[in-house]
């Protein structure tokens, strides 16, 4: 508990900065461009983040197999990751250059010359966002627990210092493609010249040039190939998955639709991003080199906590949905309340499944991980085309999302008993069925309310403090008040 309270008190305070820079941005570009600019860019941005995943093939598994290895080891590792970094820039980079106009057509439904050169652009960042995922993991292997954070707060600096000129370039259709490309690109030139020089600080970098007893070797690359398989299926699914959703609704509704989407999804998904991302930097290298009980003990205070500390923010973003859209976008998004309210509701379901998921990861169980989160995009994918196909979108795509993530955190528990002999305490389970309780009343009494709704938007949030205080053991209580007066130090 005490070193879970020390990753979420150092990268907190970094992350929630980097969050607040994130949302100034969407409301820059919200004024500047509007829901149909907002729909465009989240497609690209779509291709972007699925062109490094499946070109990131030094990046998967790096930081499990980085913090479970020492010396002459570790450093073939790195050169195994540096080699299979290179080539899979260069090929997705390729990709995106030489088919940039069917990309688009599959994007923006349309092969213009608008829409052909952002693809075409998006090469270089999908280059520089590899690189960054490579040194950012070896960060995260060394436990450079608040470097990794300033990294997040330098990129989102960046992105905010350019969001204004970026919006007011891309008001013209002919400069939205550099410009918005710029805007992703920026930030992780930034990011990657500084994760270089954190590692190179931290002496976690392999000295060049490789002497020959560092030269990877077979069992580096199966290690990176294992992973690489893995990540290709899932990345394949997620592709499938987002894109079918994103295209199915600009196809049927426009970029406008679109844009809504992109707000509704992007806030959704974003509201857990500081609780899962403290912990995960943490909980990952630890688990990976944790013996079986206190991998217990971990799981059980990460869910402890999680619950505690994620319950209040949950139901205030539902209380006060309608302001939230106001103030980081514009009155044009209010109708993406819709989806985002069902949003809110899954994101209680997938912190609990999280815990449940992620000691598979950590412990590299990729066969069974693969399972659990190819179910899920099964589930969103089948009730997502089930509400294309009713013209329902944003509302039937809000419930495919809860229903996913009820099979998905049905099968990580039992799956998490079966493999590791986990399972919740009482005390969390009360917890969490109270608070999905409060959640669902908050929601009933303020559904697809674009006005706010003051009584339950004071009262909800109130209720739902006093509940995660009774949630919290008198030890972590103790224990968290201990950290907080020591500054999160020691």
């Amino acid at each position: 508990m005490r070193s879970l309270l020390q990753a979420l008190l150092t990268t907190g305070g970094a992350t929630i900065v980097a969050q607040l820079l994130g949302l100034l941005v969407n409301k820059i570009l919200a004024v500047g461009i509007g829901a149909g600019g907002i729909g465009f860019y989240s497609l690209l941005r779509q291709a972007h983040d699925t062109a490094v995943g499946l070109g990131g093939i030094g990046a998967g598994g790096l930081v499990q197999g980085l913090a479970g290895r020492e010396g002459s080891a570790r450093t073939r590792l790195w050169w195994g990751a540096i080699a299979l970094t290179a080539l899979g820039a260069v090929a997705a980079g390729a990709l995106l250059l030489v088919a940039n106009r069917p990309i688009a057509r599959l994007l923006f439904d349309r092969d213009d010359e608008v829409a052909a050169m952002a693809v075409a652009l998006c090469a270089f960042t999908v280059m520089l966002g590899i690189l960054y995922a490579t040194l950012s993991a070896g960060v995260n292997a060394a436990r450079a627990i608040a470097a990794l954070a300033l990294l997040g707060v330098g990129g989102a600096a960046v992105a905010a210092l350019l969001a204004w000129p970026v919006a007011q370039a891309a008001q013209a259709a002919q400069a939205r493609p550099a410009a918005l490309v710029l805007l992703i690109g920026a930030p992780l030139a930034v990011q990657a010249i500084a994760a270089f020089l954190v590692l190179r600080r931290l002496r976690w970098l392999p000295d060049s040039p490789r002497p020959p007893q560092a030269r990877p070797g077979r069992a580096e690359f199966a290690w990176f190939g294992g992973f690489f398989g893995f990540n290709v299926v899932l990345m394949a699914a997620s592709t499938v998955a987002l894109l079918f959703i994103r295209t199915g609704v600009v196809h049927q509704q426009g970029l406008a639709a679109a844009g809504l989407f992109a707000a509704g999804w992007g806030l959704g998904m974003q509201s857990m991003s500081l609780l899962l991302s403290a912990f995960g930097t943490y909980i990952l290298p630890s688990l990976a080199a944790a013996d079986a009980e206190t991998r217990r003990k971990l799981l059980q205070d990460a869910a402890t906590l999680m619950l505690a500390l994620s319950l209040p923010l949950l139901v205030a973003l539902i209380a006060w949905k309608p302001l939230v859209l106001r103030a980081l976008f514009t009155a044009e998004f209010l109708p993406a309340v819709t989806l985002l309210q069902f949003l809110l509701l899954g994101n209680w379901l997938k912190l609990l499944s999280w815990v449940f998921a992620t000691p598979f990861l950590a412990t590299a169980d990729l066969r069974r991980y693969l399972v659990m989160e190819l179910a899920w995009y099964a589930v969103l994918v089948a009730g997502a085309a089930i509400a294309l196909a009713r013209g329902e979108a944003l509302a039937g795509i809000g419930i495919a999302f809860c229903a996913a993530y009820a099979v998905y955190l049905a099968l990580t528990a039992w799956m998490a008993h079966r493999r590791f002999a986990f399972r919740l305490s009482r005390r969390s389970t009360a917890c969490f069925l109270a608070g999905a309780a409060l959640l669902l009343a908050t929601a009933a009494l303020t559904w697809n309310a674009q006005a706010m709704d003051w009584p339950v938007a004071l009262l909800a949030p109130m209720a739902a403090l006093v509940l995660s205080a009774l949630c919290v053991t008198p030890q972590h209580r103790a224990r968290g008040w201990a950290m907080l007066r020591r500054g999160g130090v020691g």
